[in-house]
């Protein structure tokens, strides 16, 4: 509605700046007020008589039906969305290069060489024994792999850890799916179309809907809102690259059921459902007009096109 009341303005405000211009020139260049009777009359009179009347007279009059036509043509087309998808360069992962393993190489005890002795001229003497130094060979230990700790806990310790981690994880990891389907209903009694929920950045939303005139919703259950936040300016930067001069407005919230955050400027936070329901009956979405369907399928086609794209990358 608020659309089709702009164009109407535009409509009167063009016709009334042509009507005007015309008449301007008329008056000044020919004497011819465009609203008066009598000078209709006159003219009739002229071209009923054949009596000559100038070219640029009757080549005004058609310019300004010609600027008319344009600009009702402005004012009324069909808008177009330019997408540029942002591109997605792959990068190749090196693959590691095996390294070769070099053995090591056991000491190797050397004997001992035996020694000679030449006779003299002397007495022999006996030679004294002499003890050598024993090398103690190392055994060979495998650096390669480290050395693995086997704990002998008791069976049933190791049961009731496992039993205690679960009981926690199932209390503090509720049942998003059955949300899913509760969000969904809250947001499409209210005027907004659902999506397929989408991965950005590597969070898995719960909704994402749209809704009249550029908006969009989108959340999680439980979901860290840091992540969320890093979605948010994520898509917000793919329609700034996207779009030329049409600004879309991104609306998030948390719905959150264990209570560890609250709301900020950026995302709103409900800990029920039945509070999100309320706050999204209060803000529905505005109702599209026949002449607005065009532009709203394609605005859907749009969004459709960047979800994809998001989850590529």
């Amino acid at each position: 509605m608020k659309k089709y009341l702009e164009r109407i303005l535009l409509t009167i405000l063009c016709t009334t700046t042509i009507l005007l211009g015309l008449t301007f020139w008329l008056n000044t260049n020919f004497g011819f007020n465009l609203f008066s009777a009598t000078h209709w009359h006159e003219l009739s009179v002229i071209q009923a008589n054949g009596e000559y009347v100038s070219w640029a007279f009757y080549l005004s009059i058609g310019i300004a039906i010609l600027l008319f036509i344009i600009c009702l043509n402005i004012i009324y087309r069909p808008r177009t969305i330019k997408i540029t998808p942002p591109v997605v360069i792959e990068q190749k992962l090196d693959t590691p290069k095996k390294t070769e393993s070099v053995p090591i190489e056991k000491d190797i005890q050397k004997e001992p060489k035996a020694e000679t002795i030449t006779p003299t001229t002397t007495p022999p003497q006996i030679p004294q024994q002499q003890t050598m130094p024993q090398t103690v060979q190392r055994p060979f230990v495998d650096t390669s792999t480290p050395p693995k700790l086997y704990l002998n806990l008791p069976k049933n310790i190791a049961q009731i850890a496992a039993m205690q981690h679960a009981n926690q994880t199932s209390a503090q990891a509720p049942d998003n799916d059955k949300f899913d389907q509760e969000l969904e209903k809250i947001f499409t009694e209210n005027n907004f179309l659902v999506k397929k929920n989408p991965t950005i950045l590597g969070l898995k939303l719960n909704l994402f809907a749209i809704g009249a005139n550029e908006i969009v919703w989108m959340g999680g259950v439980n979901c860290d809102m840091e992540k969320l936040k890093s979605a948010i300016e994520k898509l917000e930067s793919v329609f700034t690259e996207t779009l030329e001069d049409i600004p879309i407005t991104v609306n998030a919230f948390v719905l959150d059921t264990l209570k560890r955050y609250d709301s900020d400027s950026r995302i709103r936070v409900f800990h029920d459902p039945e509070d999100l329901r309320k706050y999204i009956s209060e803000n529905p979405a505005e109702d599209i007009s026949d002449s607005d369907h065009a532009d709203f399928n394609a605005y859907s086609d749009y969004i459709d096109t960047v979800l994809t794209l998001l989850y590529k990358t």
